[in-house]
């Protein structure tokens, strides 16, 4: 019995080696056509637009205030002080509502000005202004020119100044609320344009302003800073400044 039952297998295993030695036995298919891979459309990459960095033929003045030679205004005065700290530019106020400012020696007239502002000392409610003064005027007319303002409660006015009055130039309240603004005791980006009649007042990317006025079409730059508490001092300071042309 058993030897009859391995015969059999024994020959069909001969069988399959003897067509795995013969490659003749296997018959490949023909007339197949080719694979045909899909064709994937080519990967577009966006384009974005140049980000603009001033260069050195479009800056007027940089400052980091490690030199305190660069040409700001440094004194002690009745309303407060301004000078330079340990790189950075200081405006302090002691006295309620006077805006104390600190003034660059340049007198130019189309300009961007950018510079970090930050609320150093202030009262607890931060009821403060500080920022940028465009065109600012000297002599008999000193104090006068274009303030652009953010206060560390969290708003912003843009003025013109002429004779002591300050006029807004904001349709509405003089002091609007501003999200962009990090409040209290922060960094905030200050960029302004004063270019022939139009102005543009920026806080942390984002414009705040955009407008047209021709009092002023020429002066200096000042830093400032206002406590509107009272009894309570504040103290600003300015980094990182850069003045270039439109």
């Amino acid at each position: 019995m058993h030897k009859k039952i391995l015969i059999p297998v024994f020959v069909l295993a001969f069988t399959v080696l003897a067509c795995a030695l013969n490659p003749a036995a296997t018959v490949a298919p023909t007339n197949v056509p080719p694979a045909v891979q899909p064709t994937q459309p080519p990967v577009i990459q966006p384009t974005l637009p140049p980000v603009l960095q001033p260069t050195a033929s479009n800056v007027l003045f940089s400052d980091d205030f490690s030199n305190p030679n660069s040409g700001w205004e440094i004194g002690d005065y009745s309303g407060g002080s301004v000078g330079y700290g340990s790189g950075y530019y200081f405006v302090k106020t002691i006295k309620t509502s006077i805006n104390m400012y600190g003034m660059n020696s340049m007198n130019v007239q189309d300009v961007v000005i950018e510079v970090d502002a930050a609320q150093f000392d202030a009262p607890s409610n931060n009821n403060t202004g500080y920022g940028i003064i465009c065109r600012l005027q000297t002599g008999d007319k000193a104090d006068e020119g274009y303030y652009f303002r953010i206060s560390g409660d969290g708003y912003y006015s843009v003025d013109v100044a002429v004779g002591g009055t300050f006029t807004s130039l904001l349709s509405g309240e003089n002091w609007q609320a501003a999200s962009p603004v990090i409040q209290g005791d922060s960094i905030n980006h200050l960029v302004v344009t004063c270019n022939g009649t139009y102005l543009k007042f920026e806080v942390n990317g984002v414009t705040m302003y955009s407008g047209n006025d021709s009092t002023f079409s020429s002066g200096n730059i000042g830093l400032m800073g206002a406590t509107y508490e009272d009894n309570s001092t504040a103290e600003f300071h300015y980094t990182n400044f850069v003045a270039s042309q439109p």
